[in-house]
């Protein structure tokens, strides 16, 4: 993308998917501009998500005004403020679903976003360096070349009988069955976070990929916890779950569900990463379920070391400036909180807050 370079030095490892020739699978998922017939087919895809109605049914799909939603009730509590806070905290939770109901920016990228590399300048070192530097490198960068067929031949050790070759067969083994788990969470991240990371080229989408884990859960398990750390992003791959709300209901705590979210469904946000968000839902699982998580810190890694991917998150992140503009205290109300200010008028403090 066109963000600033990243310096990588020795140990890094690149284009895995090419040497488990597996990179042309994402081609169905490069970005194009939809036309008119396009976004008409797409737009009657069955959602993943839904909010239960405590009213009508047609209500429960009114679009959010914004895909970050403040979940605070407000107000006197009555079934229509009840059924908005509903509504709030499910977006809160899945900001996806708020984007499908009211598609923010229209898709405009053709392609994938741009990924090159060259040897670095001379003096240039690592952002993250494997050990400690001592002194500047040289400049340039020496390649290793690693195909699978390599790792092959010399893992089977044909023609060789030892506790050695044995060991080393093993360990093929092990890494064979690696490269299946792996790329199988490669594969649904690929296919279900094409939105969540738009314009990612298929290498960027490994290196997501090298630090989430699949997760299996059984009926009634929790995917996450109401008022927990909500930074991450979970990824529902197969399977169904409740989405629970803690209520008061007859002078008691009540964990009361609200909507529902099936396969492709998406918990939490790229634009989530450092706000301090919590979940503010908790999900269980209605039978068997697996899914994806993708942890908070792959998301800072992800923009610290490939900061051009912001690129296709602009509108996301805009998203998420207003939405925290709209709850700091405005600038007057800070103003007036200081003792300095107490017995000011509030001509000179609203003068103030404008400069």
């Amino acid at each position: 993308g066109p963000g600033a370079p990243a310096v990588f030095g020795p140990g890094t490892v690149w284009n895995q998917v090419g040497m488990l020739n597996i990179a042309h699978e994402a081609e169905p998922y490069r970005p194009r501009v939809l036309h008119a017939p396009e976004k008409e087919r797409v737009s009657h895809r069955s959602s993943p998500y839904e909010i239960f109605a405590t009213r009508s049914r047609s209500d429960s799909q009114l679009p959010p005004p914004s895909i970050f939603m403040d979940r605070r009730r407000t107000g006197p509590v009555n079934s229509q403020s009840e059924q908005l806070d509903d509504r709030n905290c499910f977006y809160s939770l899945c900001p996806s679903a708020a984007t499908r109901a009211t598609p923010t920016q229209e898709d405009t990228l053709e392609g994938w976003l741009s990924l090159t590399m060259k040897g670095a300048a001379a003096g240039q070192v690592p952002s993250e360096p494997p050990n400690q530097v001592t002194e500047a490198y040289p400049g340039g960068a020496t390649l290793v070349l690693l195909p699978m067929h390599l790792l092959e031949s010399v893992g089977m050790a044909i023609g060789k009988m030892s506790s050695d070759t044995l060991a080393l067969r093993m360990s093929l083994a092990k890494m064979r069955q690696n490269c299946v788990v792996y790329s199988d969470i490669w594969r649904s991240i690929m296919s279900r976070c094409a939105k969540v990371f738009p314009g990612a080229p298929p290498e960027i989408m490994w290196f997501i990929t090298e630090e989430s884990k699949r997760i299996t859960l059984e009926k009634g398990d929790l995917l996450c916890k109401e008022g927990e750390d909500g930074e991450g992003i979970i990824l529902i791959d197969e399977g169904e779950a409740i989405v629970e709300k803690l209520s008061w209901r007859n002078k008691e705590e009540q964990m009361v569900p609200i909507g529902r979210l099936g396969p492709s469904a998406i918990i939490g946000d790229i634009g989530f990463v450092g706000m301090g968000m919590t979940r503010a839902c908790q999900v269980r699982a209605t039978g068997r379920l697996e899914a994806v998580i993708i942890p908070a810190h792959v998301l800072m890694a992800l923009m610290h070391h490939f900061p051009g991917i912001t690129a296709g998150l602009r509108h996301r992140l805009n998203e998420v400036g207003h939405f925290l503009q709209n709850k700091v205290p405005a600038r007057v109300t800070t103003l007036m909180s200081m003792n300095l200010f107490s017995t000011c008028g509030l001509n000179l403090v609203s003068e103030l807050a404008s400069n």
